[in-house]
């Protein structure tokens, strides 16, 4: 009785054994997919992560900049179309405006 208690016993911890390895070999194929070891290895390459990081800020800003020039540039053209259909109360201070970026020399050649 004792031994197929124990062979019981031996055969559940094996399934489970094969358990655990098919779930390492799953976790494994994963990291490999997502390229976890590249990964660390690249946080561990500090001139590499600089320069990467140093390169990615350039072109962000240069997005940035790009970006506020083109929003800037369609706020003047908005302000241009009032200024020119003569809104009531707007196109007057739009033309002052106007006036004091010209009198301060800012279109001036």
């Amino acid at each position: 009785m004792q031994d197929i208690q124990t062979d019981d016993q031996h055969s559940k911890d094996t399934k489970e054994l094969i358990a655990i390895a098919t779930q390492l070999e799953t976790m494994l194929d994963r990291f490999e997919e997502l390229k976890i070891p590249e990964y660390i290895t690249y946080l561990n390459s500090h001139r590499k992560l600089f320069w990467i990081n140093f390169i990615s800020g350039v072109f962000r800003g240069i997005g940035y900049a790009f970006g506020a020039v083109v929003v800037f540039a369609l706020f003047l053209y908005i302000l241009q179309q009032l200024a020119i259909s003569n809104v009531p109360y707007i196109g007057k201070y739009i033309a002052q405006i106007v006036s004091i970026v010209e009198n301060n020399g800012a279109f001036r050649h």
